[in-house]
């Protein structure tokens, strides 16, 4: 088995020793070590020689692990993730409690391989969550918020169409069709667990869309007032005013064609988790 690692120095809380501190810890046990910044994170998976005998240690964020996870889902390596972002939700997803980047590193390597459960739009997969519709713009505005900007926050929330209450998405089920002003689909907290958790919002007045809307993106769309959850295995997502749909998966903006298809993926990727057995 051979032991490959990449850090994404420019993930929120990455140490800048980082690189040095995991050589240490896995002392001659790691046969490669790349340090790069985010730009430069899909070449270095890219170049990585990888097979299903191999576990690949990625240390960032969420948007650095479920780029590893993509890439090792098609060789099979075995993706150890270290925490290294400001959210880390795909991290809890995949270790539960356990935070401390070397309590995961060791008590992860000691186990076997895992299957992870994820979602995916269209060809694109996502393993905690994807958001679709125009209250993705609020994202820009929680992350001035987490810097402090208070003031920079509320401008950009006022120049934002997030506050739309118009019901853009067609949201097809099993032939059965709703409307929905935004939609957000998780996978459950269990790593091998599944199907999708689906809820639609689509309020009735301005208040009730704030409401919600910051809720969300104050705290999580899981407890926010106003969104009711289902379980899907797969549904269709349609525009009905634009040229694409604006979506979040795992966190990172995208925009998707106007017509996509979501589904349920039980054996997406392999993890070693930290979790207990």
């Amino acid at each position: 088995m051979s032991i490959k690692a990449i850090i994404n120095t420019e993930s929120g809380s990455v140490p800048t020793d980082a690189g040095n501190a995991l050589s240490a810890e896995l002392s001659d046990g790691l046969d490669t070590l790349s340090c790069v910044v985010g730009s430069e994170l899909c070449n270095a998976m890219e170049g990585l020689d990888l097979s299903r005998e191999d576990t690949l240690i990625v240390w960032g964020g969420d948007g650095t692990a479920a780029a590893a996870l993509t890439r090792c889902s098609t060789t099979g390596a075995a993706v150890l993730a270290l925490p290294g972002g400001t959210m880390n939700l795909l991290h809890r997803r995949i270790h539960g409690d356990v935070s401390d980047w070397r309590d995961i590193l060791h008590a992860a390597l000691s186990t076997e391989p895992r299957p992870l459960s994820a979602g995916c739009v269209n060809d694109a997969p996502f393993f905690v969550a994807l958001m679709a519709g125009r209250l993705t713009h609020l994202t820009e505005v929680r992350e001035t918020l987490r810097s402090g900007d208070i003031a920079g926050a509320a401008r950009h929330a006022a120049g934002s169409d997030a506050l739309d209450l118009r019901s853009a998405l067609k949201v097809d089920r099993s032939g059965a069709t709703r409307h929905a002003t935004a939609l957000a689909a998780f996978l459950p907290e269990a790593p091998s667990a599944g199907p999708l958790e689906v809820g639609l919002l689509d309020p009735d007045h301005l208040a009730e869309l704030a409401l919600t809307s910051f809720a969300a993106i104050l705290s999580d769309w899981r407890s926010a007032p106003g969104v009711d959850y289902e379980t899907w295995d797969r549904f269709r997502l349609e525009l009905t005013d634009g040229p694409w749909i604006d979506i979040t998966l795992d966190g990172e903006a995208r925009k998707a064609d106007e017509n996509m298809e979501v589904r349920f993926l039980e054996n997406a990727a392999r993890v070693l988790s930290a979790r207990q057995a």
